[in-house]
């Protein structure tokens, strides 16, 4: 900040003199340019003049060879000062001469005298030629032809002296009232505002130790200089009442002071205070003995804390300081290891916030460390169970498909002798061994339907079933759907009422042969959870966002609350009928949600006990651009950066919902974070074992993209804004538009033929 002052009166006098001396230069400058104008214009007239009248009177002389004649006019007219030069030709005597033209008149010399023209002299030529004001006029005969030509040249002599004089006089007028002006300005200034100010000013300067003025203003003045005396008064007396108050709040803030040492001594917590000017940080006794130092041992700087930081966390660490202390979040706060005296690490969560100067740099920074060892313990328990489920989940699908593959062969076989059994024409069977390999039919043919339910979960979960995208008739499909079930449906004595939509159908841009399967699978459990006389309703709506939602709602039995958690889990069956229990497989409804999710949809339902249930689902329209489906040819070549993406894919969908709820990001941002965690982790293994050249550029990438949604998590724990999944929306498309279709697209042209090498570095994360 610049210290210099300036006085008030050398100020006021500079802004007078200047004022006064810039109205007189635009009077001097305005008499000037009109003084100018009005000689201009009078000098062009006589010009006009002087040339209109040798015209006609040089006519004559010249058609009667009398050239001395119009020499004496040429020399009368040279009298008005600003004629530089006249100059006549004449055609008629140039030809008697045997010249072009006979070339006379008057030119002033440098003495401004009129003297002879000599056209052969080349200053006289020079003048003629460049002057700045040239008229020229032909002179005619008595029957119209050119015989002659007169020039008049103007140099302005008037004007130069006209302007003189002009300057001279307003300048010295000028000069004469701005030194009044200023004089009368600053006197009545000096009286009306510089003397009272300036006793205001003395007034002010006598305090008493406090910096506190001893005595009121008084001072008379204008309304305006009576007020600020009032107010100046005022504010006097408002620092006085403001200091008594300081004085009490003193006393109270020591008995704060104490309580908030007995509080942060019982939370258990380290405090510090940090000096981004100075340097110099105070860490607290509990802040030491959190990592097994006594008070004194650590020292007061910066370099205390972060030489302690662990080397992977020390570039997020430090990142997240600036990034506050620049603005860019309202708290500083982030985990971290440090090394402890005894060489182990602890896992430490720093909150603190900043404190600013008028120009927005720090100049205080105070924050607690909390031990959250035990916690990051057991968030890495719960990853790695996590993980273990999901290794087991996969050798799960993986064992179900082999299975289900070895038993279909032998199933086909007994099914296929079962039939052969019962139409063999030439060997029939007997009632009761018909009635035995019906039942063989019917037990087999439930067992096939089994096996092929659990051979589709498994290739869904194991995330190898293709899809095939295509725009597809929303009303035709449903239509057709609730035509294959009719059949079932009438069995049971159910009506299905297809309440599909009016005008125009839906297009959606899914898998007709899964969307078909949904609609099946939704109906056959429609019907048989149904009673006998019954109805199943099937209607649509388009949603706001971009979806169309499909609901099947029947009248049967309908879910009891406490069951509600496990209506999409494997092999739960709806109801306690053995009969109803017999047909299903408690499989259909965990494929459905599967697929519903694999299509960038989702599924839920609505019950109530004794009166039926509705179950519906969403799948985006063509129109929606927002939603994302995995397909063949979003693949990369890695199945096992290909099943991530796929993983990034759900996420992209489920943020794009715009009715989500705190339940919904909860788990939206949780499963972020951990899949981004994990995600990374495993390409990065990829690459290495593939000798993969930018693993570096990849990785300073995966860390800016992880500490971005840690920053969203912790925005979100601290605040709980709804408004945050715009962020998350425009984070997964960065990642996903921005990384996985730019950058890892490049990753499989270095993973082929190296299969064996890439399944061994992933165990090798376990």
């Amino acid at each position: 900040m610049n210290d210099k002052t300036y006085s008030l009166y050398a100020v006021i006098v500079a802004v007078i003199v200047l004022s006064v001396c810039a109205v007189m230069a635009v009077h001097v400058s305005v008499s000037y340019v009109t003084m100018k104008n009005r000689v201009v214009e009078d000098t062009r007239a006589r010009a006009e003049s002087t040339l209109a009248s040798l015209q006609k009177n040089i006519a004559g002389f010249m058609e009667s060879f009398a050239a001395n004649e119009y020499e004496k006019l040429i020399l009368t007219e040279m009298d008005f000062p600003d004629f530089h030069a006249i100059v006549v030709e004449d055609y008629n005597l140039g030809s008697i001469l045997g010249m072009n033209a006979y070339v006379t008149g008057k030119i002033r010399d440098d003495a401004w005298r009129p003297i002879d023209y000599d056209r052969d002299n080349p200053n006289h030529r020079h003048v003629v030629k460049d002057c700045v004001q040239k008229s020229i006029q032909p002179i005619l005969s008595s029957s119209g032809q050119q015989i002659g030509s007169v020039t008049v040249c103007v140099f302005g002599h008037s004007l130069q002296m006209a302007l003189r004089d002009v300057v001279v006089t307003q300048g010295i007028n000028a000069a004469a009232i701005a030194l009044l002006l200023i004089m009368t300005l600053f006197y009545t200034l000096h009286r009306i505002v510089l003397k009272p100010v300036s006793k205001i000013a003395r007034t002010l300067t006598m305090v008493d130790p406090d910096g506190i003025p001893r005595a009121s203003v008084t001072v008379r003045g204008p309304r305006e200089i009576s007020s600020l005396s009032s107010s100046v008064n005022a504010m006097i007396e408002a620092i006085r009442n403001s200091r008594r108050e300081l004085m009490e709040q003193h006393e109270k803030l020591r008995e704060e002071r104490n309580r908030f040492q007995l509080a942060v001594q019982g939370s258990q917590d380290g405090l510090w205070d940090w000096n981004p000017v100075t340097g110099e940080v105070f860490f607290s006794d509990q802040w030491q003995a959190m990592i097994g130092y006594a008070p004194g041992e650590i020292g007061n700087t910066f370099a205390e804390w972060s030489n302690r930081i662990h080397p992977d966390d020390l570039t997020r660490a430090v990142e997240a300081v600036n990034a506050h202390l620049n603005g860019e979040t309202e708290l500083y706060e982030v985990r971290h290891r440090m090394a402890c005296k005894n060489g182990a690490w602890k896992w430490i969560l720093a909150r603190g916030k900043a404190l600013f100067d008028d120009q927005g740099k720090p100049i205080r920074v105070v924050g607690f460390h909390t031990d959250v060892t035990r916690e990051v313990e057991h968030q890495e328990e719960l990853s790695e169970a996590r993980r273990q489920a999901e290794q087991a989940s996969q050798a799960k699908s993986e064992f179900l498909a082999s299975m289900s593959h070895e038993l279909r062969t032998p199933l086909n076989a007994i099914l296929g002798f079962s039939q052969l059994l019962k139409y063999d024409p030439k060997n029939p069977l007997t009632p009761a061994q018909l009635d035995h390999v019906e039942s063989i039919i019917m037990g087999g043919e439930h067992l096939l339907e089994l096996v092929n339910e659990i051979l589709d979960l498994a290739r869904i979960e194991a995330k190898q079933e293709p899809m095939s995208l295509e725009d597809v008739d929303a009303y035709a499909v449903i239509a057709e759907s609730v035509a294959l079930s009719a059949p079932l449906a009438k069995s049971k004595n159910i009506t299905i009422e297809d309440r599909g939509g009016e005008g125009s159908s839906p297009v959606l841009r899914t898998d007709r042969k899964r969307f078909k399967q949904i609609l099946l699978n939704l109906l056959s459990n429609a019907i048989k959870y149904n009673h006998a006389g019954g109805t199943v309703t099937v209607s649509s709506e388009e949603m706001d966002q971009g979806y169309l939602r499909v609901r099947v709602s029947d009248t049967g039995r309908g879910i009891a609350p406490q069951d509600f958690n496990k209506v999409f889990h494997l092999f739960q069956r709806l109801g306690e009928d053995p009969a109803i229990a017999h047909e299903g497989t408690g499989i259909g409804l965990t494929v459905t949600k599967l697929l519903v999710e694999r299509m960038a949809g989702r599924v839920d339902f609505e019950s109530e006990l004794g009166k039926g249930s509705t179950f519906w689902f969403e799948l985006p329209l063509a129109s929606n651009h927002e939603a994302v489906i995995w397909a063949d040819t979003l693949r990369i070549g890695v199945d096992a950066i290909d099943k991530d993406h796929q993983g990034i894919v759900v996420l992209m969908n489920k943020a794009s919902h715009r009715d989500i709820d705190e339940t919904d990001m909860d788990g939206l941002v949780r499963q972020l974070l951990d899949h981004a965690r994990q995600h990374f982790r495993r390409e990065e293994a990829v690459m290495r074992v593939c000798h993969f050249p930018d693993l570096e550029s990849h990785r300073a990438i995966h860390q800016d993209l992880t500490r971005q949604i840690e920053a969203l998590e912790t925005q979100w724990r601290q605040t709980h804004d709804l408004a945050i999944v715009n962020d998350i929306r425009e984070l997964l498309r960065t990642l996903w538009i921005g990384h996985v279709m730019r950058d890892d697209v490049k990753i499989s042209a270095y993973a082929e033929g190296k299969s064996h090498e890439i399944l061994k570095a992933l165990k090798g994360l376990a």
